[in-house]
């Protein structure tokens, strides 16, 4: 390509997410930042899905999330909270959700499936 931007990147590492190749995925993001881009919401959800695939509970991602004020996307605030529940964070993922402050139907469903998925089917509503 003459010319990448943002989008570019995020094309990439989407197709490399979506095609099972998490570690590419991971360097390419490191390539990214490395080329002086910065990453959008976009690039957050893939890598954060990855993280999920790969149950790897990457704190550096979600702090990068709230550091650059993505949290307050429902997008992005619930792949973070599945990603806490599925590496059995399940105290993180309540502290993400009382920290989100516009609650949508996928920020509530993400908590409910955590609680759900670790036996407090009670606390899920």
């Amino acid at each position: 390509m003459e010319e990448v931007d943002i989008v570019s990147w995020n094309s990439l590492i989407s197709g490399c997410c979506k095609s099972g190749h998490e570690d590419l995925t991971l360097k390419q993001f490191d390539q990214m930042r490395l080329a002086g881009y910065s990453p959008d919401e976009f690039t957050l959800s893939n890598l954060i899905a990855v993280c999920t695939n790969l149950r790897n509970l990457d704190k550096q991602i979600s702090a990068l999330c709230v550091k650059m004020g993505f949290i307050s996307n429902s997008i992005v605030s619930t792949t973070v909270i599945d990603l806490s529940s599925k590496c059995n964070a399940l105290e993180d993922s309540v502290r993400l959700f009382e920290e989100v402050e516009l609650r949508d139907s996928l920020v509530c469903d993400s908590m409910v499936s955590s609680y759900a998925r670790h036996g407090f089917q009670e606390d899920a509503y």
